[in-house]
């Protein structure tokens, strides 16, 4: 007696394949959005870049340099006239090209320029971290987030490092050379701009160089 439904047993085999398929694979992950990139410097573009006499900002070999000449001295240089960010990632490279070890330089986060509260987030030449929020209107000591650490994922002296960041909602991610280096917790500024920082202590005489800075969706 012939079967009825000869063609009944490829179906059911090519179905219980997919299935199978289905079921095994891996989720695709979700691409991330670039939001702002500025990989070749040609200019400063939307970067603070007003010189003075102890500070020196400048563009070179498709780089953003600053340079704090005097000790005890502080430059900020928020990426202005862009929109502001809430949830991102943002990464850079930075670069001691010369001056004192002791030093700070690193990135501005959420930087409001109305309210003027900020976070920002510094690394060493000697191979320290720290996280601070501050608000230039207001003549009060930072509230430091994190205190002085060491890490061995910090490259000290004259060395570049890859910086970054990743802010979604109250917790801010830090990372050096891709390691995680911690999470804090923080609801002080939910939102701003992006930019750099550089800082000198006894000495003076900080050139940081930053370079392929970019600003993505978590």
């Amino acid at each position: 007696m012939k079967e009825k439904y000869p063609i009944l047993f490829p179906i059911l085999a090519l179905l219980s394949l997919t299935i199978a398929c289905s079921l095994f694979s891996k989720p695709t992950a979700p691409s991330t959005e670039i939001l702002f990139e500025e990989k070749e410097f040609n200019e400063a573009g939307c970067f603070f870049d007003n010189s003075t006499d102890e500070i020196t900002y400048f563009v070179e070999e498709g780089a953003f340099h600053i340079d704090v000449l005097v000790p005890e001295w502080y430059a900020l240089s928020p990426c202005l006239g862009k929109d502001d960010f809430s949830d991102f990632v943002f990464e850079v490279d930075a670069t001691q090209v010369t001056g004192p070890d002791h030093n700070l330089y690193g990135v501005m986060l959420r930087y409001n320029d109305v309210t003027k509260d900020y976070y920002y987030f510094g690394v060493s030449g000697e191979g320290n971290y720290t996280l601070v929020y501050d608000n230039l209107d207001i003549d009060e000591p930072t509230t430091k987030l994190v205190h002085w650490k060491h890490s061995s994922a910090i490259n000290t002296g004259a060395s570049t490092n890859h910086i970054k960041a990743v802010l979604i909602g109250d917790s801010i991610a830090l990372y050096v050379n891709d390691q995680l280096l911690e999470t804090v917790q923080d609801a002080h500024v939910s939102s701003g701009t992006v930019g750099f920082i550089v800082s000198t202590s006894d000495k003076g005489g900080s050139h940081i160089k930053f370079d392929n800075v970019v600003v993505t969706t978590p």
